[in-house]
């Protein structure tokens, strides 16, 4: 091979290699246990994981915040933003890395106490497949407001195939949902949800 053809060989596998690694979101190229306060931050308020729902009921606006609990990368972000300076793994933070659990959990914050009286149902919505309903929730008083974790069983997996999956809530008798397309919420080569 010519020394000018090596050349432009060379540059244009240095530009692909680029092109992959700065296509990559943080979560993709680095481990956890390195991500900063503000990647924590994001990956947890606008991420395929989580996204703000904006709410009009009983005479207000309201900007909530849904998160897939269960997700791997928000398991992760949220057990980094616990561990002690150190950086050592308890026996019980393990457990809750543990990727085998029965139900998908959504957290639903920034509920006003008056709002969450309004909140009288939630669902999963995939197209062609039958409504998931949830098999319990629980709500945290947080003062002004109030979060609430709704559990949906998994008994029929949610696939890549279904391409997106709807978080339906009902607010004062409207119903309000979020789509998470289901292709960009794959993490190290699995769907997370």
């Amino acid at each position: 091979m010519t020394t000018r053809r090596q050349f432009a060989v060379n540059i244009l596998a240095a530009f692909l290699v680029a092109g992959t690694l700065f296509g990559q979101e943080f979560w993709e190229k680095k481990q956890y246990l390195t991500w900063t306060n503000e990647e924590i931050t994001r990956l947890t308020t606008n991420s395929p994981w989580a996204k703000e729902l904006k709410v009009t009921a009983g005479g207000q606006d309201v900007k909530l915040m849904l998160t897939w609990l269960t997700a791997m990368p928000i398991k992760q972000a949220f057990l980094k933003e616990r561990m002690d300076e150190g950086g050592v793994l308890a026996d019980s933070a393990k457990e809750i890395m543990a990727d085998k659990e029965d139900y998908y959990a959504i957290g639903v914050t920034g509920i006003p106490k008056d709002l969450a009286k309004e909140l009288t149902e939630g669902w999963l919505k995939i197209p062609g497949k039958p409504d998931i309903q949830p098999a319990k929730g629980d709500f945290q008083d947080r003062g002004r407001s109030v979060d609430l974790m709704i559990l949906f069983p998994r008994a029929n997996p949610i696939t890549v195939a279904d391409k997106e999956v709807d978080v339906v809530l009902k607010f004062s008798g409207n119903d309000v949902t979020t789509k998470f397309p289901l292709n960009e919420m794959v993490f190290n080569g699995k769907l997370e949800l």
